[in-house]
């Protein structure tokens, strides 16, 4: 009977609990003094697993990944503003249209 992968670390959460119930989950195991990292990403009906050795790879790899997500955020934080703007001068055309 083999030796069973010890636990280290785990965590995650629900992102979007109202919609789909995405999900972001991780667990850092001890597989025979081999450690590794999976990240497991879920939308509705796909899942993405990645995968991290723990080695400076495995840390570049979660370091880029977390950099492309703050840019990500703030593309989409401009995104926000542009959209407020587009709504504010829709709501303002509808106002100044005559009525019949």
């Amino acid at each position: 009977m083999g030796k069973k992968n010890k636990l280290i670390a785990q965590g995650g959460m629900f992102i979007d609990p109202a919609d789909c119930g995405s999900t972001i989950m991780y667990k850092v195991v001890d597989d025979t003094h081999n450690i590794d990292m999976n990240i497991n990403i879920t939308d509705c009906n796909r899942m993405i697993c990645w995968y991290f050795n723990a080695d400076e790879a495995g840390i570049k790899k979660v370091e880029n990944a977390i950099r492309v997500l703050e840019e990500a955020k703030r593309g989409l934080l401009r995104g926000i503003k542009i959209q407020t703007v587009y709504d504010a001068e829709r709501q303002k055309k509808k106002e100044d249209k005559p009525k019949d």
